[in-house]
């Protein structure tokens, strides 16, 4: 069986494949390309190759546009990520429980308390900002989404108060941390997987918008537009947003009884999968 994610570029959520399920389900991840698992990740799309098995394990869908056709031909949907995928694709709303992430709560020891709040970026816009130096100067903990080290940046995670997250997968992995975390949207979010995720943990997705962080600096903004500032001006974005949610600080974190819930009912498609392991594999 090959384990399916997106390894093109490294990224936190995406490495947590490897990191988590052959400790999950150890000894059938072969690479055989016959039979898929697909796990954390916006990973379902049209054009998998219809002879092979496709074993779904929480993955999500990216968008409200699909050919629900494209997933009936040995798709073996176990349960995915939210309403809006199960909605997308046709499934049973039975089968949307939660991002399979949150299984990392089973497996990380809390971390003593070392920073009070900690920011992780999308993977895509770390070399488009220099975010470093911006958090470094606001005394916020920088998480960086490509650090090949899932468990340094899990514990990271864990010994911080709050969680900036502007990386999906840096909100679900402190939300099973049972670290309170804030949403930040700078460009170009997918509004359709957050929201996914939030409603499988019976929560809104409100994220602190940059376009609303910058109303009211109207003037500065024209200035270094006119001025070809560009990388100034990106700097303001991020230094502007990050400080008016540390003034306003609004965390959230998914019910205690609502998270052990749906934990509970992912560790039971882990039991499931156990018990047909032949059949499955």
């Amino acid at each position: 069986m090959k384990l399916m994610y997106f390894h093109r570029i490294p990224n936190f959520g995406d490495l947590l494949n490897p990191w988590l399920f052959p400790q999950i389900f150890p000894n059938i991840f072969d690479g055989d390309p016959s039979k898929l698992f697909f796990g954390i990740g916006t990973i379902l799309y049209p054009g998998h190759p219809k002879k092979h098995d496709k074993h779904v394990f929480g993955s999500g869908y990216g968008s409200n546009k699909v050919s629900v056709t494209a997933f009936k031909e040995n798709w073996i949907f176990h349960f995915v990520r939210g309403p809006k995928t199960a909605k997308t694709l046709g499934l049973d709303p039975s089968l949307a429980i939660a991002d399979p992430a949150i299984l990392v709560h089973s497996f990380h020891k809390p971390v003593e308390k070392k920073f009070k709040i900690s920011f992780m970026p999308h993977w895509s816009h770390e070399a488009r900002y220099d975010f470093q130096p911006i958090c470094q100067d606001l005394g916020i903990r920088y998480i960086s989404p490509s650090i090949t080290d899932v468990e340094k940046v899990m514990d990271d995670i864990s010994a911080s108060e709050i969680v900036i997250a502007e990386a999906m997968h840096g909100a679900i992995v402190a939300d099973a941390l049972r670290i309170p975390w804030i949403p930040l949207s700078l460009e170009g979010v997918n509004t359709f997987k957050w929201s996914d995720w939030c409603e499988s943990m019976e929560l809104k997705y409100e994220p602190a918008i940059l376009s609303s962080a910058l109303s009211n600096q109207k003037i500065l903004v024209k200035i270094l537009k006119r001025m070809n500032h560009f990388k100034a001006l990106k700097d303001l974005y991020v230094r502007t947003a990050l400080t008016k949610i540390i003034n306003n600080l609004q965390p959230i974190l998914s019910n205690d009884s609502v998270f052990d819930e749906r934990l509970t009912r992912i560790w039971d498609k882990v039991e499931f999968f156990h018990k047909n392991l032949k059949v499955m594999v």
